[in-house]
């Protein structure tokens, strides 16, 4: 089977993950906020996921790993749809990316230390919620932000995972201080930030998908 016709069939395969991402997010959204995902922010997300998935199998991603990937980018479109829309994370959604990230992990046989590194994160998150709650009585990140970090540290490798978070913390900053400053009593979704940031680092070689190490 040539490359080419192994590319389509993940484009395909991508294009029917991404159907049922956002068929999940309207349903979600309509039969519990009575609302709908914002068509720009599909129409991104899927522009994310083909460039993405794109970009790998140039790098030499092979079949299983652009596999994987189409699954991480239909979880992150609907986290990022939800999120944006209602402020909301179904814990079905982020426990979701924990599972389908040790198993793919575990593929690499690097599931110990996605683990740690996921259980590290998580703990920090979780205390740092905690922090804000007990000394602001506010919630400055939410559960779902707490569980979707440690998702996204079950994917990533280690050195990468504080780079991406901190990405994250600054787009949203920044957001902050542009548009939401004579709006601070509007909550802000935090998921679509972090979405954004593993999206962007998916696009690089040899970040998610070390290709010169395993996929040759």
């Amino acid at each position: 089977m040539s490359a080419l016709l192994s590319m389509a069939i993940i484009i395909i395969i991508l294009a029917v993950i991404l159907y049922l991402a956002y068929s999940t997010a309207a349903i979600y959204l309509s039969a519990v906020h009575d609302t709908r995902p914002p068509r720009p922010v599909v129409y991104m997300c899927c522009l994310l996921a083909i460039v993405s998935v794109s970009l790998n199998g140039a790098y030499g991603v092979d079949a299983t790993g652009l596999l994987f990937l189409s699954i991480l980018t239909g979880l992150l479109t609907v986290m990022t749809l939800t999120d944006i829309a209602v402020c909301r994370l179904p814990r079905i959604f982020t426990l979701s990316l924990i599972v389908l990230g040790a198993a793919f992990r575990y593929s690499l046989e690097e599931l110990t230390y996605s683990l740690l590194n996921a259980s590290l994160w998580f703990g920090m998150t979780y205390l740092l919620r905690q922090f804000f709650i007990t000394a602001k009585g506010t919630e400055a990140l939410g559960l779902g932000d707490v569980f979707l970090i440690a998702g996204i540290a079950m994917w990533t490798q280690p050195q990468h995972t504080p780079l991406l978070i901190t990405a994250a913390a600054s787009g949203a900053f920044l957001f902050i201080l542009l548009f939401c400053r004579r709006r601070r009593q509007q909550a802000l979704p935090f998921a679509p930030f972090l979405c954004a940031s593993l999206y962007a680092l998916t696009l690089l070689p040899d970040s998610v998908f070390r290709t010169s190490e395993i996929f040759t």
